[in-house]
This record gives structure tokens, sequence and C-alpha cells, in this order.
């Protein structure tokens, strides 16, 4: 997810009408799906271009650090919106933590868990995962991150960002997404990696915040399967984060968006208390 921590609501008013006008693009993540955060610092840096070497580690480097819980629902909807599918899901990020990791856990709108992925991030950048499926959550084999989330249009590669891990990062120019510069660039996952999701994805990240705008996977045919963009952005307690992201699968008409409710900190248990 993006957020976004505003020290000062006054100096970052600009800031915050341009942030309107991302609507209707991909900003995030994050990640779904993960958090692009920014201090004042950083904010009062924008008109600035940023370097683009190690483009995909700035990105991740501005994750967030404290531990955070988001909640909200995925909604399936085919052509002329009708409705397929409605889905609860939670996240719980904790990228500031050694190792860092998150929790995702799908479940029905009535809050019954259906499954649950563990991921943790190794120090060569590579995903460590648990699964677990059902009402009670019983441990199963981890499925490839490639599989897509039920019948949504999103995979667990997509809600986890796992691309912006990645090793092989080529630059391809620039572009303008709604009113922001962007640096476009094709990632390509490790060789290594069984089952990869897509021979490469082309991301959007932009040129003054680092954060992600837009996302696309094509196939080893470098056909189009699926893209990510942002609808809309809230503002949560002094957060600003995504609201509504919406993916889909190509050819597929076929389209799911995550809309996001709550998020907020987590507190941290002290175990000799």
């Amino acid at each position: 997810m993006l957020l976004s921590k505003l020290p000062k609501k006054r100096d970052l008013a600009r800031v915050m009408r341009k942030s309107r006008q991302l609507l209707h693009t991909y900003g995030l993540c994050v990640l779904l799906l993960a958090a692009t955060q920014a201090s004042g610092d950083q904010f009062a840096a924008l008109g600035q271009s940023a370097p683009t070497t190690n483009l995909l580690s700035n990105v991740v480097a501005r994750l967030p650090q404290e531990s955070l819980a988001i909640s909200g629902q995925l909604h399936v909807r085919k052509a002329r919106g009708i409705p397929v599918a409605n889905y609860g899901f939670e996240m719980q990020i904790n990228w500031g933590k050694t190792p860092p990791g998150a929790i995702y856990t799908i479940s029905t709108t009535d809050g019954i868990p259906l499954e649950q992925l563990e991921l943790t991030r190794l120090t060569d950048g590579k995903a460590q995962c648990r699964y677990f499926e059902g009402a009670s959550l019983k441990p199963q084999d981890a499925p490839p991150l490639s599989n897509a989330i039920r019948d949504t249009d999103i995979s667990w590669t997509d809600l986890t960002l796992d691309f912006l891990w990645w090793p092989r990062c080529v630059l391809v120019g620039d572009d303008s997404v709604k009113g922001r510069t962007a640096i476009v660039a094709d990632v390509y996952p490790p060789d290594k990696l069984v089952k990869p999701p897509y021979a490469r994805v082309r991301v959007w990240i932009d040129q003054q915040a680092y954060f992600l705008l837009r996302a696309q996977g094509y196939s080893t045919q470098d056909t189009l399967e699926r893209e990510l963009w942002v609808k809309s952005f809230k503002k949560i307690d002094d957060r600003w984060m995504i609201k509504d992201l919406e993916v889909q699968r190509h050819p597929s008409k076929q389209r799911t968006k995550l809309r996001v409710y709550h998020a907020e900190p987590v507190e941290e248990v002290d175990s000799d208390g």
C-alpha cells in the first residue's frame, strides 16, 4: 500500500493537492498491496529528480518501518460491473522487523478465514512462504506466488509486490502518469525462480517520491497478462493511502477492485511485561 506520513498539514497542502491527481493510476503497490512512507524531508525534496540507480532498492527503502494492520475487501466484477464474488482481506505488514515480513489473510465477507500466506523476506531478497487454508487455517504446502487468489484477478505476486525484490531492473525511459513524471523500467525474475509469474514486469515509479504508480506483467511471449493501477486515495488518521486499487487480467474483461477500509499501527507486545 502507499502510505505517507504527513508531519505538517499546512506545509504539505500543495503536495496533497498533487496527490489527488493520481486518481485512476496505480500507486501501491502497493504494494498492494505494499506501502510507501515519506518523511517531511522526503516530501521537501519533491521537485528534484530521483537518481535511477538502485531504483527498486529506493522504492523498498521507503516501505513503512512500523507494523501496520490493513483490512478491506476484494470485489470481483465482470464487464459492466456485474458482480462475481466478494472477499475480505487483512494484511499485517512488518517490514521494519528482522527479518522483514507480512501476513496476508483472505476471508469471506463475514470474516471466516479461507486462506493465509505468511511471507518472510530473506537477506538475498527471496520470499520464504508458509501457507494455511480453511476456517481453522491448517498448514498446507505453499502455492507458487504466481497463483491467482481464489477467483480474483490478483495473484500472490501482485498482493505481495514480490517483483520489487527481483534482481534485474532495466531502465526503459520516462513517462507521464496523470501529471506525474515516472521512471519506466522492466523488472526480470531471478533465473532460479520456479514458475515465475511473469517473464517481465514493467513498472512506473514516481521520479520524485519513489512510489509505484502502475505495473504491467508480461508473458514469455511478451503479451500483456495483467495490469494494476490506483483508482483513488483517502486519508486515514495522518496517512494518505490507496483507497481503491484495480487489477485486470488480459484478455479477460473481468476486474478485481481492492478497497481499503481500515489501516492502523500494530502495538508491540512486551514479552517481559
